[in-house]
């Protein structure tokens, strides 16, 4: 299972190398952090499937939390985080 998203301002622009984006357990267990790429984009590869919460911060903007579950996913989950 993976998952992959991108990071953007509330206007649709992305925010590329500024974000910094935590996946964590929905218990709030550190799983993986990364910061953002040339697109906005994350991606965590090979996670398993339950649920999680996505944790992004980044200088200028309020810190965003976004429930994901994986539970009931196959393949790749694509996700849209707004700041």
């Amino acid at each position: 299972m993976n998952l992959e998203g991108r990071v953007r301002t509330e206007n649709g622009k992305t925010l590329p190398h500024v974000a910094w984006v935590r996946l964590e357990t929905s218990e709030g267990m550190n799983v993986a952090s990364q910061p953002t790429g040339p697109d906005g984009d994350f991606h965590f590869d090979s996670v398993r499937k339950i649920p999680y919460r996505l944790v992004v911060t980044a200088k200028g903007f309020q810190t965003v939390q976004k429930d994901v579950d994986l539970s009931q996913r196959a393949g790749t989950a694509f996700v849209d985080i707004y700041m």
